[in-house]
């Protein structure tokens, strides 16, 4: 099995399959193409925002970052100064 347009001819296989045969690549590059659902959202508008994003107002982004940095006390004292690598590495 082989992913689509990931063959010799790229993209071209994508666009030329036939479950888009129907599909104005064309509108879409002009990006005039309809949307099949349009939602009506208001400037403070939360519905589509995940409910744990909105509970405790951290993004799991960001507190992946925190965690990078919860253990930096574990190393204090320490010190690193990088040099060449080993001949053999290079």
């Amino acid at each position: 099995m082989q992913r689509l347009g990931s063959g010799p001819t790229g993209a071209d296989e994508v666009l030329m399959h036939p479950f888009f045969k129907e599909f104005d690549w064309q509108l879409m590059l002009k990006r005039q193409v309809k949307t099949p659902y349009d939602p009506q959202v208001g400037k403070l508008d939360t519905a589509y925002v995940p409910r744990n994003v909105r509970q405790d107002g951290v993004t799991p982004r960001d507190r992946e970052a925190s965690m990078l940095f919860s253990h930096d006390g574990d190393f204090r004292g320490f010190s690193f100064i990088g040099g060449d690598p080993p001949s053999d590495l290079s």
